[in-house]
């Protein structure tokens, strides 16, 4: 693991996610080994009190900055100079919702935590700041540009109702994921090309942290040496290329971006009320996951390589499921491929 941390560093990578849960306390030494946290951006997934009293050292620096997040139920307090809560609304992506309801999810679970920071004696200041939001990527161009703005500015609108002294805290922080719905083991190469738009998507709308993960996470038989590099690659050309990380707010002034984004926040907004009062969001989600799975099935959305121009030399892989998100069985749309639970 930290061989592999090490490499994917020196490769480029400015971010780590390592999950030390199921290590003891010299092993996590070892796997951290050499790693400058003060130069990257980390999560880091923990399960023990020993392991949390071990991070509290860790991070007693001020250079560290990432995110914590504690596997178990047991609630062990915050880890210094770190994130400590992760709402995933990442979820509704994988269980095949839309961009609305992923916003209004995100509100909701956001909100609730706040509250409970809040109401635990815990200024909104203080409170804010220790919440990271994780996001899905999806392949509607400007549909996900115009999601995170629209997030943006709906939580200031509930943050700012608790009255913060410092504008920040209204800002939230925001790291999006590429996922596997739309992605097909049979057909490689158009995967690059989706995590490509996806990526250049989210960074668009100004997320401060971005995830390509490898398309075949989910299959049986991944080639991560491939994979792996593959989307670091996709990152490191629209960063160093594309120099996309240097424009601030390229897309500002769009008018079909600015049509779709007075559209999404009022449904989205509307939506996260009726969150607020016990509203099924599951049925729902379900709802939209078998028309986008119809549609599919019936040819009327065509995805290339899934349910058109299929390839005639097709990978040996097929999709392996992880443990089910709150809302169900993640959805793989492609066909062609077995699925093993």
């Amino acid at each position: 693991m930290n061989a592999f941390a090490l490499q994917q560093l020196m490769n480029g990578a400015t971010a780590l996610t390592i999950d030390i849960s199921s290590f003891d306390l010299n092993e996590c030494h070892e796997i951290v080994k050499n790693i400058g946290f003060e130069h990257i951006t980390s999560t880091i997934i923990y399960k023990t009190q020993a392991q949390f009293d071990w991070l509290n050292k860790l991070t007693a620096q001020d250079a560290f900055f990432g995110t914590t997040i504690c596997t178990e139920q047991n609630n062990f307090g915050f880890i210094k100079n770190a994130r400590n809560k992760l709402v995933r609304a990442i979820d509704v992506h994988h269980a095949g919702g839309n961009a609305k309801q992923e916003i209004a999810f995100a509100l909701h679970e956001g909100h609730e935590v706040l509250y409970n920071l809040i109401k635990s004696g815990i200024s909104v200041d203080d409170a804010a700041p220790q919440i990271k939001f994780q996001f899905g990527l999806g392949s509607s161009y400007f549909i996900e540009i115009t999601k995170f703005k629209v997030f943006r500015a709906l939580w200031q609108t509930i943050v700012s109702h608790y009255h913060p002294k410092h504008s920040c805290s209204a800002i939230p922080y925001i790291e999006a994921e590429t996922g596997f719905i739309n992605k097909s083991l049979k057909d490689p190469h158009n995967n690059l090309l989706r995590q490509t738009t996806e990526a250049s998507a989210a960074i668009i709308g100004g997320v401060d942290e971005l995830t390509i993960r490898p398309y075949d996470a989910w299959s049986t038989q991944p080639m991560f040496d491939k994979t792996q590099r593959l989307g670091l690659n996709i990152a490191l050309m629209l960063k160093e290329e594309s120099y996309l990380d240097k424009v601030i707010d390229p897309a500002g002034g769009a008018y079909v971006l600015q049509s779709l984004y007075e559209e999404l926040k009022e449904k989205s907004w509307d939506l996260f009320q009726s969150l607020e009062q016990s509203f099924d969001l599951k049925s729902d989600i379900q709802r939209v996951a078998d028309i986008r799975t119809s549609l599919v099935n019936k040819k009327q959305q065509t995805l290339i390589g899934v349910n058109k121009f299929l390839n005639e030399t097709p990978e040996e892989q097929n999709w392996k499921l992880p443990a089910n998100t709150r809302f169900g069985t993640p959805l793989v749309l492609e066909n062609a491929c077995k699925v093993e639970i």
